[in-house]
């Protein structure tokens, strides 16, 4: 029988959240930004750090799939665009999990061809840079982690356990 064991707890995530919206909030500075989720998994993340933001910043969201029976598929679909115009504007984009890397080449290809954003920056979460199939940085991260397939805090095991306040992984 497998368990889950805990990788990061509700309060180191909770520091993690404040530090990084921080580092956001001096990058932002007295410009406007448009704080983009990919959707679903980077909900609690996205709405943790969006409540520690001060500057002048408008919400958006972005939907993808690429997993199936959770695997990469290795294709990306985008399912749902931003309703936000964010043209000259500086973009972050928060996501759940840095993996393959292949859903934000994606992404960042379609929202610069499409929507012509001033600056494009990522933050994630979780950085897994074992999987990494295409070269992709992120410009904060929460924590680096080892091959786990994780869930909990918006990541989730065939759509369960995104719920949990914490991160864990199968042993």
């Amino acid at each position: 029988m497998k368990k889950l064991e805990v990788l990061f707890t509700e309060e180191q995530i909770a520091q993690r959240v404040r530090e990084i919206a921080q580092d956001i909030n001096d990058y932002i500075g007295n410009d406007e930004a448009v704080i983009i989720a990919n959707l679903k998994g980077a909900i609690p993340f996205y709405a943790d750090v969006f409540r520690c933001l001060t500057g002048k910043v408008r919400m958006d969201f972005i939907e993808t799939q690429s997993y199936v029976n959770n695997a990469s598929s290795g294709h990306v679909k985008i399912t749902r665009d931003l309703s936000e115009n964010v043209e000259g504007k500086k973009i972050v984009i928060i996501e759940d999990i840095l993996d393959t890397g292949l859903t934000f080449e994606h992404i960042l290809k379609h929202i610069k061809h499409f929507h012509n954003p001033k600056e494009l920056k990522i933050c994630v979460l979780l950085n897994k840079e074992e999987n990494r199939e295409v070269v992709i940085k992120a410009d904060w991260i929460g924590f680096e982690i080892p091959n786990h397939y994780v869930v909990g805090y918006g990541l989730d095991d065939e759509q369960y356990l995104r719920n949990l306040p914490y991160i864990g992984y199968w042993v």
